[in-house]
């Protein structure tokens, strides 16, 4: 483990990403959160967050939307996934329109 972030090691950069359901996580690569690295989300999925300490929760969201709440929440959300179906859903946060690709 190489580099840390407020006392959190940072592992070494990998080649190729975990995945977990529609995530894909590449440990050790830049990011808002470095201990968990970069994540991506699959666009044929719709999304829901809930922050643990507020209890705020968000849904429909898109792809791009949870991630950047998964790391406004540094990680402490539970989040799950839905795939696309025809129903016509809309991002709660950006309006985008949720469709399949």
């Amino acid at each position: 483990m190489s580099g840390s972030n407020a006392g959190v090691p940072v592992s070494k950069p990998a080649a190729t990403p975990l995945r977990r359901g529609p995530f894909l996580i590449w440990r050790g690569h830049p990011s808002p959160t470095p201990w968990f690295g970069k994540y991506e989300a699959s666009a044929d999925h719709w999304y829901e967050i809930v922050d643990r300490e507020s209890e705020e929760r968000f849904q429909p969201l898109c792809h791009r939307c949870i991630i950047e709440l998964f790391y406004r929440f540094q990680g402490f959300c539970d989040v799950r996934w839905t795939v696309l179906g025809d129903a016509p859903l809309t991002c709660d946060l950006c309006d985008r329109a949720l469709t399949i690709s």
